[in-house]
């Protein structure tokens, strides 16, 4: 049971020396692998490219180097958990699989940079995510992602104070809160974001009771982003993450909670289905979704040209200045130039056709099965997957939000999986039983692992 500091002292120095030199490797690792975790999360936010923007103004050439430098980030921490990574690999299957679908449709994609850049930057940051979810506990994981949510909200309240021409909108949506975003809606998604990891941070017991500032600080960003879908969207995040709370107590709060969630789940869908413009008009939205209606019908009619196969894996959204582009036709029937389908599902039918909208809807499954049904060694860890997954599978039918090749929103889906499964395993694993046999002045003794 060695001191160290009397090891120092006596014949065993030079160990001692060496297991402090072991210490501070170990130490000085760990930090940089955290760094590189709020680096790549903080990237595959946007800011970095969205804040230079709105700082100069327009149009900034020569940001491709942070998407770039993102993805070498990604694989150079992939690479320092190589091993771990690999094995943990195949647990995220799902991913896997929409990974290679996405690189087939490089062979028939009618935008072939496009498709094969794309493909790339997904593939790496999806190595990072399985790297992350079998690198770190469910309390670090969750810290780093307080840690760099609650600084970019913090940031970009700041800015709003102290700079308002470019932390508010001046278009559009004038005077809403955008922050180090390009809108809003951004702003106002990652801030609810920011609000369940704060309140994760809150739920590990009263030494984290300063983290109520982040939950403060979140929940005002949100009211100031003007974003009525953000402010829902949370609410019903908390709700899951509560709910899942309750679950893990026991059998009887378990039957408790399993009850309440249909009771609300059969309002959910009575108001979908009866009161829908009056949650439209609750929530100042038009029965068209503020125009989104006209890109889903071209959204649709464009994805039913090739509905097995798409258009290519980020292949469509582009090319208003290219005659041949699929991008001409939505011009066309929207009259307008939308940045994307306003629909993950559809966004993916465009891009991948029915087998794409089949491995994401399985992808989607896959993580609420970790989620409900794996037993959970960490409730708050749980319960931070489900109110993140919540507001991510929420807004998915209105935003394009899933499998983008460097958004934090999807990140979270094949980081959260990879945490749920390959930490069950690891804990369902049993160590090989072996009996060691031997005598003591003696005394024979059996000892058994």
């Amino acid at each position: 049971s060695g001191n160290v500091k009397s090891m120092r002292r006596g014949p065993y120095s030079a160990l001692a020396e060496h297991l402090d030199t072991d210490a501070m490797m170990t130490k000085s690792r760990k930090r940089f692998e955290d760094f590189l975790v709020v680096a790549i999360l903080t990237i595959h936010t946007s800011a970095l490219v969205s804040l230079p923007q709105k700082l100069a103004g327009g149009v900034l050439p020569g940001l491709g180097f942070v998407w770039a430098g993102g993805a070498i980030l990604c694989l150079v921490f992939a690479g320092l958990n190589l091993r771990q990574t690999l094995q943990a690999a195949w647990h995220a299957w799902p991913i896997l699989l929409l990974t290679l679908w996405a690189w087939a449709s490089y062979t028939w994609t009618v935008a072939p940079y496009e498709t094969l850049r794309a493909s790339l930057f997904l593939t790496c940051g999806h190595l990072f995510a399985i790297a992350v979810g079998t690198r770190y506990s469910w309390e670090r994981l969750i810290e780093l992602f307080a840690i760099t949510l609650v600084s970019l909200v913090a940031l970009s309240v700041a800015l709003v104070l102290v700079l308002p021409s470019v932390g508010r909108m001046q278009e559009i949506h004038v005077g809403a809160w955008s922050g180090v975003w390009s809108d809003k809606q951004l702003f106002g998604i990652f801030s609810g974001h920011a609000l369940i990891a704060s309140l994760a941070m809150v739920a590990r017991g009263p030494k984290y009771a300063l983290w109520w500032l982040g939950v403060a600080l979140s929940f005002i960003a949100i009211i100031g982003s003007t974003g009525k879908t953000a402010l829902l969207m949370s609410f019903m995040a908390v709700g899951a993450g509560l709910w899942l709370l309750v679950i893990n107590r026991g059998a009887v709060w378990a039957l408790v909670a399993g009850w309440v969630g249909l009771v609300f789940g059969a309002i959910a869908v009575a108001g979908v289905t009866g009161g829908l413009d009056f949650i439209l008009h609750a929530l100042g939205r038009s029965s068209d979704f503020t125009g989104r209606t006209e890109v889903w019908v071209a959204a649709e009619r464009l994805g039913d040209m090739r509905p097995l196969q798409g258009w290519g894996y980020a292949a469509v959204w582009r090319g208003e200045n290219e005659m041949t582009s699929p991008y001409q036709w939505v011009m066309d029937w929207t009259d307008f130039k939308p940045a994307n389908a306003h629909s993950s599902w559809l966004d993916v039918y465009v891009q991948l056709g029915l087998p794409g909208i089949f491995l994401l809807g399985l992808t989607i499954t896959w993580l609420w099965a970790g989620v409900l049904f794996r037993p959970s060694q960490n409730p708050i860890g749980s319960a931070f997957v489900g109110a993140n997954l919540m507001a991510i599978s929420f807004i998915s039918f209105t935003e394009t939000n899933m499998l983008g090749s460097m958004d934090l929103l999807w990140l979270m889906i094949p980081l959260f999986g990879t945490k749920l499964y390959a930490s069950y395993q690891r804990s369902n694993k049993l160590l090989p039983k072996k009996q060691f046999s031997g005598s003591l002045e003696e005394s024979t003794f059996t000892i058994h692992r």
